[in-house]
């Protein structure tokens, strides 16, 4: 759905445990430009398969998943992304 001519924003989450997403979603809503959707994954595999896909707008990556390494997993998300320029942070 599109608010006031602005898509919603589209956040993939990576991350072990599901308690960051009502935080991060909290976060997000006030400097998004309409509604934010938060797209889940509790491993690093499982966003990249999700990323590939497209339509995912940024990535957060909890650097302490277990199949993440570091800066490697940034790596890693950067060259998913179908368009190479979905920011991962």
């Amino acid at each position: 759905m599109t608010v006031c001519g602005h898509a919603p924003v589209k956040a993939l989450l990576i991350e072990g445990g599901a308690v960051g997403t009502p935080v991060v979603e909290d976060e997000l809503r006030p400097h998004a430009s309409g509604e934010v959707g938060i797209e889940r994954s509790e491993s690093l595999a499982a966003g990249l398969a999700r990323l590939r896909e497209g339509g995912i707008d940024v990535v957060l990556l909890d650097l302490g998943v277990p199949d993440a390494s570091g800066m490697q997993g940034c790596r890693d998300l950067t060259a998913a992304a179908p368009d190479g320029e979905c920011p991962d942070i």
